[in-house]
Formats: C-alpha cells, structure tokens, sequence
C-alpha cells in the first residue's frame, strides 16, 4: 500500500503503512493530516481511514487522559484499602462481642445482642462497599453468604484475599495514598480478637456459668 499524505496544500509520498505509523508516533505526521491510497476516492484524515483513536498523535490529550487513568487507578486503591480496613475492624467489633461483652453482660443480655448485630450490620456494610471497591459483578453475593455460618468466614477471607492482591499490584499501601497505621491497627485487632474472645468464654464458662 502506497500512501499519500497532504498538508497545507502540499503532497508528500508516497509512504509504506509501517512509515506512516512511524510517523505518527514521532510527531512528523498528525493523525488529522488527509491522506489518500489507491482504492480511495477522496482525501480523508489519517484517523479516519485507520480508525485512529481521537487522541491520536495529541500528546497534551494523551497526558491528561493518562493522568486520568493514574488518577482513577489511585483512588480506587485508595478505596479499597480503606474498605479493608473498616472490614477488619469491623469483623474485630464482631468477635469481641461474641467474646468480651457476652462474658461480662451475659449471653441473651440486651447489650450482649445489641453488640451481635451491630458488629453483623457493620460487617455486612463493609462487606457490600470492599466488594464494590474492588469492582466485583458480584458484590451482592458477598453480602448474602454473611447470612451462612462458616461460608460467610471463608467469604470474607477470599475477599480481604483479593483486596490485598490488588493492593500489591498497585503499588502497595504507600500507592494508595493511604496512611498504613489503620491497616497496621486492623491486622493487630485481627491477631488479638481470638486470644480475647476465647478469653472472654472462658470468663463466662468459670464465672457466669452458675447464674
């Protein structure tokens, strides 16, 4: 393929495709220049017969929809390691209702179910938005197996699993624009809500069993 290119009223060519795009990419040609090859019946611009994107060969427009795009990709890793965090903090307020508050109000006491289903509402909560800041089609699955014991652990586990993954593809923690100490806060609620819930039992078994 022979192709002309016309700019200003001039011709130049012919050129090969692979010039062309050479061209094109070094800024010698401009993807609105019109251009014509045997076959064509008329002039028309580059992007046009090559199905060029629009910002072809616009190196401003081609920086600012990059930056966009590095904007985007920041802020939802920022989101994301956020909803993790409130997650993890959130199943953390779940255990340790289980575990302290019913040692020390006693199982069926109001505070006792008041504290288990605030931490199951919170935890749903955060379930729904991490699913949705990491964009899954599915993020309303997520939030129905809360509601199946055992599954619903194993759910938040591939969850929190996948929102980390992304996290170290991005960059990690220091990518996301985000400070590490509530990440650092909710892996250490994380490690101590079953020392203290077994604790907890263990006060009720001893202490409150004979009520």
């Amino acid at each position: 393929m022979q192709i002309y290119v016309s700019r200003a009223g001039q011709e130049f060519g012919p050129y090969s495709l692979d010039d062309v795009n050479a061209y094109l990419e070094s800024g010698q040609l401009n993807a609105n220049d019109l251009a014509w090859f045997e076959g064509e019946t008329d002039w028309k611009p580059l992007r046009e017969l090559f199905g060029l994107p629009a910002s072809a060969n616009n190196p401003r427009e081609q920086k600012a929809n990059q930056s966009t795009k590095d904007a985007d990709g920041v802020a939802q890793l920022a989101a994301i390691a956020k909803c993790r965090t409130h997650l993890r903090l959130a199943v953390a307020f779940l255990f340790l209702g289980v575990g302290v508050i019913f040692a020390v109000f006693g199982e069926g006491s109001l505070v006792a179910n008041l504290s288990v289903v605030t931490g199951g509402v919170l935890t749903l909560i955060a379930t729904y938005r991490l699913a949705k800041a990491i964009r899954s089609p599915v993020a309303w699955l997520y939030c129905v197996l809360q509601f199946v014991p055992l599954v619903n652990l194993i759910t938040l586990l591939v969850l929190d699993r996948k929102a980390s993954k992304l996290i170290k593809q991005g960059g990690g923690q220091e990518a996301t624009g985000t400070s590490s100490t509530d990440s650092k806060i909710a892996i250490g609620a994380l490690i101590l809500v079953p020392i203290i819930a077994v604790i907890g039992v263990m006060i009720f078994v001893i202490f409150g069993g004979d009520k």
